[in-house]
């Protein structure tokens, strides 16, 4: 009798045993699929939240302020002197080609570095041209464009600035040289050594009245 009551309450806790594991690995159980879909959730946002930057960044003032902020601290503000600009826009074409800037964003990011004289003189051109970087670069370079003699003389009488490094200073000396080869139509070798030759010849009073006929 004694023995049949033993072996009845150890069966009782080997089964209240076996329930408690059941009810616990039950738990976990629940706990685990929680985690799982709680997971799944976090993912399914995350992707969401993907495609809406990813359409952000598609959309023209999306990627306007995302190449904004990347070109914040590189994209130099106009300079007022006429005789740099050239040089200036030749700085901007370069960056916008080294940060792969597409046509259609260039003009919207270049205009509001513009000095004040020219957001004015742009404000003049069709909204068509506005949005055409290279029809708002050449429209102000029209506007502000130098005399031959003036091309000239800034690259003979040019100075390196303290904040310019030599290569800088090499690059607005060549612009320079360069808008003063083109005012004066020499496109090839030869034309640039007649050039050079007739402004070497050429009595410099004589010069100064050939410079300001051919502007």
């Amino acid at each position: 009798m004694k023995k049949n009551l033993l072996c009845g309450r150890q069966s009782w806790r080997c089964g209240s045993r076996s329930y408690r594991d059941r009810s616990r690995d039950e738990e976990d159980r629940k706990i685990r699929e929680k985690e799982l879909q709680l997971k799944s959730l976090e993912i399914e946002r995350q992707r969401r939240r993907d495609e809406l930057d990813q359409k952000r960044k598609e959309s023209l003032a999306g990627q306007t302020r995302f190449f904004g902020d990347v070109l914040k601290h590189s994209l130099p503000k106009m300079v007022h002197d006429p005789g740099e600009f050239p040089a200036y826009f030749n700085t901007v074409k370069n960056l916008f080609t080294l940060y792969e800037v597409p046509n259609k964003l260039r003009s919207k990011l270049v205009i509001p570095m513009l000095n004040d004289k020219s957001k004015s003189l742009s404000a003049r051109l069709s909204r068509e041209k506005l949005d055409n970087y290279e029809e708002v670069r050449d429209y102000l370079l029209r506007e502000f464009r130098l005399t031959p003699q003036q091309y000239r003389d800034r690259f003979y009488s040019g100075v390196k600035k303290p904040e310019e490094t030599y290569t800088l200073f090499g690059s607005r000396l060549k612009t320079l040289l360069l808008y003063y080869l083109e005012s004066r139509k020499a496109a090839s070798k030869d034309d640039v050594i007649d050039l050079l030759v007739s402004d070497r010849i050429l009595p410099s009073e004589c010069l100064k009245h050939v410079l300001s006929t051919e502007f």
